[in-house]
């Protein structure tokens, strides 16, 4: 598959309760607060965009670990060695942008507050 259609698919796992599926949340709030970011100069607008923001990175960080909670096949011995997801250039990529949004969000909100008010 690629990105984008795993990116418009990825919502059917939510729907149906797989726990590693969780992790796409983390793309409605991120293009939210992109959005948003751009859009909006109001301190309110800002705070509701460093919110989703955070929000998202929380998300995306348990992500991986919630992903790989369903049981592999394993060895003779029972024992597993292998994660069922590993962190490829892609997820990297994915946690970088929403981290970079993150730092935008929080450097923009101490931007507004430190102006004068008239």
């Amino acid at each position: 598959m690629r990105g984008a259609e795993i990116l418009l698919l990825g919502g059917f796992g939510v729907l149906f309760m797989q726990a590693g599926a969780v992790g796409w949340l983390a793309n409605p709030l991120y293009f939210a607060a992109l959005l948003l970011a751009f859009i909006t100069r109001s301190l309110k607008a800002k705070i509701v965009v460093e919110l989703c923001a955070v929000t998202a990175l929380g998300i995306a960080i348990i992500s991986l670990s919630q992903t790989n909670q369903f049981p592999l096949l394993a060895d003779e011995g029972g024992v597993c060695r292998l994660s069922a997801i590993q962190p490829k250039p892609g997820h990297w990529l994915w946690m970088s942008a929403i981290g970079l949004l993150n730092i935008h969000a929080l450097i923009s909100l101490f931007r507004n507050s430190e102006q004068p008010r008239a």
